[in-house]
């Protein structure tokens, strides 16, 4: 990740490509465009969590599990060998009761997924 970079907000929505978004990006040194945008669709990126086990499978552990809040869907992506960029997105549970506003991962590894009116603990299918 980016730690202590300037994603623009509220100046900048996603990536900046407006003559003020990007007057904003050429004025501030620190600035960066965000890893991961919804673009138009607004899906409300909530929570995110990095997965330390091997609970949900081997081919997922170390992803970055983060869930949208509108869809009630939980996705996982897959980081780049230098950590500062995405190389898989999936899908990796949806229909929640409602919207979903957090995702995290215990130290143990058990996802929790908390919803509007529920707090949500994934259990992995064998």
């Amino acid at each position: 990740m980016l730690p202590g970079r300037d994603f623009g907000w509220p100046a900048v929505v996603g990536i900046a490509d407006t003559p003020e978004e990007l007057e904003y990006a050429a004025t501030h040194a620190d600035y960066a465009d965000p890893l991961r945008q919804t673009g138009t669709n607004n899906l409300g990126l909530v929570g995110g969590s990095f997965n330390p086990s091997t609970r949900y499978g081997p081919n997922v552990q170390l992803h970055y599990f983060y869930g949208e809040r509108h869809t009630r869907r939980v996705r996982c992506s897959a980081m780049n060998t230098a950590r500062d960029g995405f190389t898989s997105n999936a899908l990796f549970a949806h229909y929640f009761p409602s919207d979903i506003t957090d995702v995290a991962f215990t130290p143990a590894g058990t996802l929790y997924v908390a919803c509007e009116d529920a707090v949500l603990r994934l259990v992995p299918t064998p």
